[in-house]
């Protein structure tokens, strides 16, 4: 259990969502948090409903997608090292995605009710937390001009300018 929770301790401390956060809200998520294995094809997080944990793949594949009416769109393909699922578990809602094993997969999981014992037991972390998520989307929004600067210019009026 001890190497375990070391590992654990490790990879939350290198994930930028982690940036800022308290050290010892780090070590209780460390502790709180879960190795899950996913069989291919088998649902991590589906789209509308509440939001229940971040997921930190460690190997395999998953596919997230956009149900468009009947018809799914793939939306991204995440592998070792992704994660998804901390802002709406942050600040509450529903999954923007369904999101389902390609492979056989495992992830490091922090569910809602582990954050929510941390944020308890360390207020500091919740505004560390969105702080942190804020840089993120900042960040690729900048990215994402820099990238497509046309595309922006187009959605510019739908863009998280609003943000």
């Amino acid at each position: 259990m001890a190497c375990a929770y070391s590992e654990h301790l490790d990879i939350l401390r290198g994930l930028p969502i982690f940036a800022g956060s308290p050290p010892e809200a780090l070590k209780l998520l460390a502790y709180l948090s879960q190795v899950e294995s996913y069989a291919e094809g088998q649902t991590l997080a589906v789209q509308g409903q509440d939001a229940r944990a971040f997921h930190h793949l460690r190997r395999g594949r998953a596919l997230a997608v956009r149900e468009l009416g009947a018809r799914p769109v793939p939306v991204r393909e995440l592998g070792p090292g992704d994660n998804f699922g901390a802002l709406v578990l942050a600040v509450g809602g529903t999954n923007l995605f369904t999101v389902r094993a390609a492979t056989e997969l495992i992830t490091l999981t922090v569910t809602g009710e582990a954050l929510n014992k941390a944020c308890d037991s360390f207020p500091a972390l919740r505004p560390a937390l969105l702080t942190a998520l804020t840089r993120q989307v900042l960040a690729w929004e900048e990215d994402f001009i820099r990238r497509r600067p046309d595309d922006f210019t187009t959605l510019s009026r739908e863009f998280g300018i609003s943000l």
